[in-house]
């Protein structure tokens, strides 16, 4: 019977080198995997549990908590090949609930994930000072939301689908002029309002992000 501290070798190849009890890893204990990469950590009853780090065969490299063998709880996540970083809440192996996501281009989101995809409320800032801060599905933009582009100087508020403007929407420009009406597939599509800032305002129907179809004009009567 295994007890106490040691090593062993299994028949796979792995190596096992810590604390036993009654024949389980129980305690410290290290696990060399054939292939490469390691576990380190704390053992209960031959699983996983309470901290520890382990290491892939590819690089990769997870330092937080485990449950019955599987990440679960707070932990950081690096990605050898990406160099993206997740710092934040895991359940069994997956990026599940709060956290964030350094890339390695700069950019970063902050907020919820389900199954490993952003999902519900969150804030993403890109590289180059963009922001969009609302709705998540399935990794992609859905639901509402606010884009504020920081060269353009402009801001789009209103509803997303799969990553692209779709459905009521404001876009206001850096001039002023602005567009309320609805869009589709990211662009000006169906009924909708345009308000220059001079005052003028045209009401009717758009298509692929222009003035197409009926509508009506309408000029401020001069002071």
């Amino acid at each position: 019977m295994k007890q106490g501290s040691g090593k062993f070798r299994f028949n796979n190849g792995d190596i096992y080198s810590g604390e036993w009890h009654r024949n389980q890893k129980s305690g410290r204990g290290r696990i060399d995997f054939k292939n490469g990469g390691f576990f380190l950590g704390i053992w209960d009853r031959d699983r996983a549990n309470g901290d520890g780090q382990i290491e892939f065969s590819n690089g990769d490299h997870f330092d937080g908590t485990f449950q019955d063998s599987k990440r679960s709880g707070i932990g950081r996540y690096r990605f050898n090949a990406s160099k993206n970083e997740y710092k934040g809440n895991f359940f069994e192996d997956q990026f599940e609930g709060e956290g964030q996501i350094v890339y390695a281009n700069e950019d970063n989101y902050r907020g919820g994930f389900r199954a490993g995809l952003k999902h519900g409320l969150g804030k993403y800032i890109y590289a180059n000072g963009d922001i969009y801060e609302g709705h998540w599905e399935n990794d992609k933009k859905n639901g509402e939301g606010v884009y504020k582009y920081k060269d353009k100087g402009e801001v789009y508020t209103g509803h997303w689908k799969d990553n692209y403007k779709h459905g009521f929407g404001e876009y206001v420009y850096s001039s002023g002029d602005k567009y309320q009406g609805e869009f589709r597939d990211g662009v000006k599509m169906g009924k909708g309002t345009f308000i220059w800032s001079s005052g003028e305002r045209f009401v009717g129907l758009f298509e692929n992000d222009y003035i197409h179809g009926n509508g009506v004009l309408e000029v401020p009567e001069a002071g």
